[in-house]
């Protein structure tokens, strides 16, 4: 796994989440995307005032009212800051220049690589047989987290839910408070993070560090609240059945496709792949999430929205898919025609619906929703992602249309939620 290239004590809390990924698997993980100083577009004042998910307001957790700037206390506070800044190391000015692309953001990544040292399929017992993860038995026989699919999009969308309560939590308190930034109190300290006019106390890196730190620990936190799906009523319906007329034309369509594959066919397959010790299809969609919150230049409490109402689609395709799947237990096309030979590895459940559709679909519909520019090409990626699974010759047709249609219909539930929460 990547780490930050010089660790400081103001960095213990990276090392922390890095640490807790273990050494399990010795394959690096890829460079993630470049992130740059956050320089916020807006500061986002009302956010307070955003509706919660989860909470129920800002109250519920207080935060004192801060000592004023006139105390002996706070003067204390700021000479202290000022002979940290005439001392400062190597390290130390590396670690404000990687947390100064934003906590969100960073958080996210570092989530990320976490899900992809987890994302190991659990090695077989001697008799053939595989264990499953026990929620009861955490360090048993495959490890937690067994960051396959719908666990990821689980591990993403309680993080990301958590952070942005708290930074509404703490927007509230900024605003109410409106303390300003130490830089603005004393001309003798430097401010080495741009903050604008954003209140400095309480401090959102503080919170997100708490929160982030805290989940990372239990892995497999207490459930959260999630967006009101009905996912029995929401269940595609069934597949062509095996002995149809359109199962044998929809498994022909794969041999054929997989026997004529041109190279940029292959390329998609393999870019989509998501498998073994990647941050799966619901990391993949953090991963182009990151570089449109980015260039947006969102504030902290608006990047963690946005990472909020993707994951939070995502989970909902998650357990909507994997009931699909169970509930109907279509075979693979391997398992109807042993001739064909799969291009991407082949999956231990069932076939309908698509995986990569369902949540491809849900997270093309809310990034649609936050970035309207990039619709287009969000829609493209949704069909690159679906159609992948084709030219992979694990999924038939069927399955990755019912997909996008499953997923586009989850992912319309988070966006009415998003269009009342008072952030528009």
């Amino acid at each position: 796994m990547r780490a930050p290239r010089h660790v400081s004590p103001s960095l213990a809390v990276v090392t922390f989440a890095l640490a807790l990924a273990g050494t399990g698997c010795s394959k690096d993980i890829p460079q993630l995307e470049e992130l740059t100083p956050l320089s916020p577009a807006s500061g986002d004042a009302n956010a307070g005032n955003w509706r919660m998910i989860v909470l129920s307001g800002p109250s519920q957790f207080a935060v004192a009212h801060p000592a004023p700037t006139t105390s002996d206390g706070y003067r204390a506070e700021l000479a202290a800051i000022k002979a940290a800044q005439a001392s400062l190391t190597d390290a130390q000015r590396d670690s404000i220049q990687y947390w100064s692309a934003g906590g969100v953001l960073r958080w996210n990544q570092i989530l990320r690589e976490l899900v992809a040292r987890y994302n190991l399929p659990p090695a077989p017992r001697d008799n053939g047989s595989y264990v499953f993860p026990d929620v009861n038995n955490p360090f048993a026989d495959p490890a937690f987290p067994f960051s396959n699919p719908p666990y990821a999009a689980r591990a993403y969308s309680y993080v990301a839910v958590a952070q942005f309560e708290a930074l509404k939590v703490a927007w509230s308190y900024k605003y109410q408070y409106n303390r300003p930034a130490p830089s603005r109190v004393d001309s003798g300290i430097q401010a080495l993070i741009p903050t604008g006019d954003l209140p400095a106390y309480p401090s959102e890196d503080a919170v997100l560090s708490g929160v982030s730190t805290e989940l990372l620990r239990l892995l497999f936190p207490a459930a959260v609240e999630e967006i009101p799906t009905d996912v029995v009523n929401e269940r595609p319906g069934p597949p062509p059945s095996t002995s149809s007329e359109q199962m044998r034309q929809e498994v022909a369509e794969v041999k054929r496709t997989v026997e004529t594959l041109t190279g940029d066919q292959l390329a998609i397959a393999q870019r989509w792949n998501d498998g073994v010790s990647t941050y799966t299809p619901p990391g993949h969609w953090n991963d182009i999430a990151t570089e449109y919150i980015r260039d947006a230049r969102l504030s902290e409490v608006r990047a963690a929205r946005a990472f909020a109402l993707l994951n939070m689609a995502m989970h909902d395709a998650g357990v909507g898919c994997w009931d699909a799947k169970f509930y109907y237990f279509n075979p693979r096309p391997t398992q109807l025609d042993p001739s064909i030979k799969t291009v991407s590895g082949l999956p231990n459940f069932p076939a309908y619906t698509s995986g990569h559709s369902t949540f491809s679909a849900a997270a093309s519909a809310v990034l649609a929703y936050l970035f309207p520019s990039g619709a287009a090409g969000f829609g493209a990626m949704r069909d690159e992602a679906g159609i992948s699974r084709l030219y992979g010759g694990i999924h038939y047709p069927a399955d990755i249309e019912r997909g996008k249609e499953h997923g586009e219909r989850i992912g319309g539930y988070t966006v009415r939620f998003a269009r009342q929460d008072g952030a528009d």
